[in-house]
């Protein structure tokens, strides 16, 4: 399963709920620098939202790829 890193780009701590209806807490930004990690279904609405809207910045790890055998080459 993907995951998907989130970072908080607001100067106050926030707190998001995620589709399972379990929250995440991104810290302040500043330094270090915080990344949140979650699963890719867990990516809720108020999250793509606040994406949007540039509070959070969110990195999307590429899905794996698999090659299948071509068989008789």
């Amino acid at each position: 399963m993907a995951k998907i890193y989130i970072r908080n780009m607001e100067d106050g701590a926030r707190d998001y709920p995620l589709k399972d209806g379990k929250s995440i807490y991104l810290p302040p930004k500043g330094k270090p620098v915080h990344w949140a990690e979650i699963a890719e279904n867990n990516f809720s609405p108020a999250l793509a939202q606040a994406e949007l809207r540039g509070f959070i910045q969110v990195k999307r790890e590429a899905a794996a790829t698999t090659k299948k055998d071509g068989g008789g080459k």
